[in-house]
């Protein structure tokens, strides 16, 4: 149930939020470089809007603890700030590998703070000591377009990155692996990204205004539950022809059901127009096509 809504006065342009590890509180930023904090249940701001003072990029977290909150900043630094005073405590810099003009695009911080993960207005994804502002090991050599938003799992053993160009993948922290991706099924730029707190699915939202769960547990062929039907591996080509592994057109999707059709990799897919899922089984497919004839 909806008990309260947060209705963002004077934020201008793209506004993102962040709850409390308690759910009590939500912080936002927005485009005019202001931070307002919000209750939860009764839609109240806490306290004045925090007048950052410059450029801000798009993200905001709280600490796991719930007291400090932790900004992108369109400078190249990250600010730290205290929840209960609105007050900045301290301003890192990261300007060894980019210029002062390259925004914090998307921003996440491991549960106990002393590394995180920062995505610059290029494909670069950067693992660093929080306080020391040094790079630490980690490749994540993705796709060429834009990180738009990165989470940690809850045991910070991996992220979750969502990209401009509709892809997610989810990377080993340690080594910057690949573990996961691309996952396609989304239509426009993925604009947030997050784990479930049982670590095992990834929630995604998109311009293309679907949200998608994700099962990053197990690889959908390791389900010994699924027949072979069920498991066929398929993407959707740009020109709606779902295709299989070798490249083989499988059906042909029209384009106003493309947002809401469910990949094979999601469990659960939320639209205003409900979802599509395609069922192989049955299904009358390459060598098996000449069963589907039926002598009369």
């Amino acid at each position: 149930d909806t008990t309260g809504y947060c209705e963002s006065n004077g934020n201008v342009g793209y506004v993102s939020a962040d709850y409390s590890p308690d759910g009590k509180c939500i912080a936002s930023i927005s485009e005019d470089a202001d931070i307002r904090l919000w209750n939860s249940s009764t839609g109240e701001m806490l306290i004045a809007p925090i007048q950052v003072g410059r450029v801000l990029g798009r993200v905001i977290q709280f600490s796991s603890d719930g007291k400090t909150l932790f900004t992108g900043c369109g400078d190249a630094t990250v600010g730290v700030w205290d929840v209960q005073s609105g007050q900045e405590i301290v301003n890192i810099k990261y300007d060894d590998h980019f210029p002062n003009d390259s925004p914090v695009w998307a921003l996440a911080f491991s549960s106990d703070g002393l590394y995180n993960i920062q995505c610059f207005s290029n494909p670069t994804i950067c693992r660093r000591s929080t306080w020391r502002a040094e790079d630490m090991p980690g490749s994540f050599e993705g796709p060429s377009s834009q990180v738009e938003s990165v989470r940690f799992s809850p045991d910070d053993t991996r992220i979750v990155a969502g990209y401009s160009d509709t892809t997610i993948f989810v990377w080993d922290v340690q080594t910057g692996n690949s573990v996961w991706g691309p996952l396609r099924g989304h239509t426009n730029c993925v604009n947030s990204v997050a784990y479930f707190p049982d670590g095992r699915r990834v929630a995604s939202a998109s311009e293309d205004t679907a949200i998608r769960i994700w099962d990053v547990d197990e690889k959908l062929d390791d389900c010994p539950n699924k027949s072979d039907k069920e498991s066929i591996e398929w993407v959707l080509a740009e020109d709606g022809w779902v295709m299989d592994k070798e490249g083989r057109r499988l059906v042909w999707v029209p384009h106003d059901l493309r947002v809401s059709l469910m990949s094979p990799k999601n469990t659960m897919l939320l639209h205003r127009d409900g979802y599509v899922k395609l069922d192989f089984e049955g299904a009358c497919i390459g060598d098996e096509w000449a069963s589907s004839w039926i002598d009369i």
